[in-house]
């Protein structure tokens, strides 16, 4: 079973494959300008950076076959509408390209009162460890 799932991008009138095998490979490219903290980072706040948004999506086109350069990547996104709008939705593509589904999945399970990790379950001493009194 592949970790990744087949992504598809669409780039002036034609859609480019990446296949699950070469989805890492993808996000090696990307992480190379963007990481996925940052970009979930962004995705937090509600906007990110658009040209390194263009640079990361640049990027994934060309490893997927497109032969684009990041300012006409830049163009298309200032193109479909603000500036806003098209840096939250880069910034879920990226998300979702980056993140394999399974740990998608994982996030969105609800985890009930599960103690974080390291957490103390036992109680505190409630008076020093060393009660002797020295003679």
């Amino acid at each position: 079973m592949a970790v990744f799932q087949e992504v598809k991008l669409g780039w002036g009138g034609k859609d480019f494959i990446i296949p699950p095998y070469r989805v890492l490979g993808a996000i090696a490219e990307i992480e190379q300008i963007i990481t996925l903290p940052e970009v979930a980072a962004y995705s937090q706040r509600g906007t990110a950076p658009l040209a390194k948004l263009a640079q990361a999506f640049g990027a994934a086109l060309r490893y997927a076959g497109a032969k684009v350069g990041d300012d006409e990547v830049y163009a298309g996104m200032l193109g479909a509408g603000d500036g806003q709008t098209a840096a939250v939705a880069s910034v879920t593509t990226l998300l979702q390209m980056m993140m394999p589904p399974g740990a998608m999945m994982e996030k969105a399970t609800p985890q009930g009162n599960r103690q974080p990790a390291g957490a103390r379950l036992s109680r505190r001493a409630t008076r020093p460890s060393s009660s002797k009194q020295k003679r």
